[in-house]
């Protein structure tokens, strides 16, 4: 079944002002945030991936709010404060409400921006949904953080030219604000911040409620290796559900060619029931073809998914939450070639995971522990062959689609267009190309 997604990266977003011009000597009162004009950051990051016109962060919060957990938990100046590392599988929540001065999309994150991790490495993902707001009217928003990346610190030189290695891992949360168009912009500027990045006005929130917390660890909560899917970008359509993604990079400095196998083993435990698990390998190369970054080799569709966890007939779950967890280990066939050159070039293969799943929060959370089995080249496990991707003459008698369990039908764009149970008339549908999700596969069709 064919699939939209987004591709995450870190990016290089431009400088924001760290030191934040943003008050907290409580987590939870009134203030007003003033989020300043950022002059590298008009424009895209090459991937589609608008960078942030309005842009401020403030590292001392994400202490701030360290110091309040622990002083609650073990009291003032307490060893375990003290042993304290920013680390992966952290999780922080924030809280915010307020009338802001400018109509756009509110985004945030916690990211760091030392030198040495490019001024701009995600820690985590930028909470999502984002916050459309219009000037003038009150809004509110609660975001939960998981963080997923630590920087690769690198070294760079001082004012003298002299080289030295950036202190590791000091996070920020950032505010990023993007006008709705240069037309809005300029109401703030006279004309569009990019071509006079002078007097630009700041995009300014009066909050009546600020608050910033520091949840604890998931190791604390039992996950052996926590790894956050987070609910973002054009696979968050409300009609099929497949909001949740996370990639990982796989270790191969082979090229990967048709007639290998992608071999995958994932086990853990989840933090919702997830009904369909989508899974790709991808070239996220810069100069991968067809689609940069983001070409998919296991499907001949380079935007292509494969199901890999087909709902429950009776529940429509397919891994439940908690419980014992689950285990999936299959080698899946690559399909494509690589197409651009690779003589000195190294590729970059992420593996990419879609979720189908009901949570709360803006992250699912998968414990991942033992999931590193990610190979290119032999099969090692059960091969995932065509009972998940049917033919549609097997599935299609008379224009009837049967099946043994429910039916879902998606159009070309990844949203779900109809459901039905064991049987669906395709006559009911209008002209047009369209994805079957049944419990024994996957497969297109065309209505003339």
């Amino acid at each position: 079944m064919k699939k939209l997604f987004l591709l995450f990266t870190v990016s290089l977003f431009g400088v924001a002002a760290m030191a934040g011009n943003w008050s907290h000597s409580s987590l939870d009162e009134a203030q007003t945030i003033k989020i300043g004009y950022n002059p590298y950051g008009n424009g895209d990051s090459g991937q589609g991936e608008k960078s942030f016109g309005w842009q401020d962060g403030n590292q001392s919060i994400i202490e701030d709010a360290v110091d309040v957990f622990y002083e609650d938990k073990y009291g003032a100046g307490s060893e375990e404060r003290d042993a304290w590392a920013f680390a992966i599988g952290q999780q922080f929540f924030f809280e915010i409400e307020g009338t802001a001065n400018a109509t756009g999309t509110l985004k945030t994150g916690i990211v760091d921006e030392q030198p040495g991790a490019g001024y701009f490495c995600k820690n985590t993902d930028f909470a999502s949904p984002e916050v459309k707001v219009v000037a003038g009217e009150p809004f509110t928003a609660k975001f939960t953080y998981t963080v997923k990346t630590l920087a690769s610190m690198g070294f760079v030189k001082d004012d003298d030219g002299v080289h030295y290695q950036t202190t590791a891992d000091v996070p920020g949360l950032v505010l990023g604000f993007e006008m709705d168009d240069y037309a809005a912009a300029t109401e703030f500027n006279g004309q569009a911040p990019s071509e006079d990045v002078t007097g630009v006005k700041k995009v300014e929130i009066e909050c009546t409620k600020f608050k910033f917390q520091y949840l604890g660890s998931l190791q604390d909560a039992g996950y052996a290796k926590p790894y956050a899917l987070a609910a973002q970008g054009e696979a968050d359509n409300p009609e099929d559900g497949f909001k949740y993604q996370a990639e990982f990079v796989v270790e191969y400095d082979g090229v990967a060619k048709k007639g290998d196998f992608f071999n995958f083993n994932i086990k853990g435990t989840a933090s919702e029931d997830i009904s369909t698990l989508m899974i790709a390998l991808w070239d996220a190369s810069p100069d991968a073809k067809p689609t940069h970054y983001a070409t998919v080799l296991t499907a001949t569709d380079a935007k292509a998914m494969t199901t890999v966890v087909v709902p429950d007939t009776t529940t429509g779950i397919g891994i439940k939450k908690g419980g014992d967890g689950f285990e999936l280990k299959y080698s899946l066939p690559i399909k494509r070639d690589i197409e651009h050159e690779t003589d000195g070039s190294t590729i970059t293969y992420k593996v990419v995971l879609l979720a189908q799943a009901e949570g709360e929060f803006a992250q699912l959370v998968l414990d991942l522990d033992g999931a590193d089995e990610f190979t290119i080249g032999e099969p090692k496990y059960e091969i995932i062959t065509a009972v998940k991707e049917i033919a549609a003459a097997d599935a299609i008698v008379n224009g009837v689609i049967y099946s043994e369990g429910a039916i879902v039908i998606f159009n070309q764009a990844g949203q779900k267009v109809a459901a039905a149970s064991q049987e669906f008339a395709i006559a009911s549908l209008g002209a047009g190309v369209y994805f079957a999700k049944t419990a024994e596969g996957s497969f297109s069709f065309v209505v003339k």
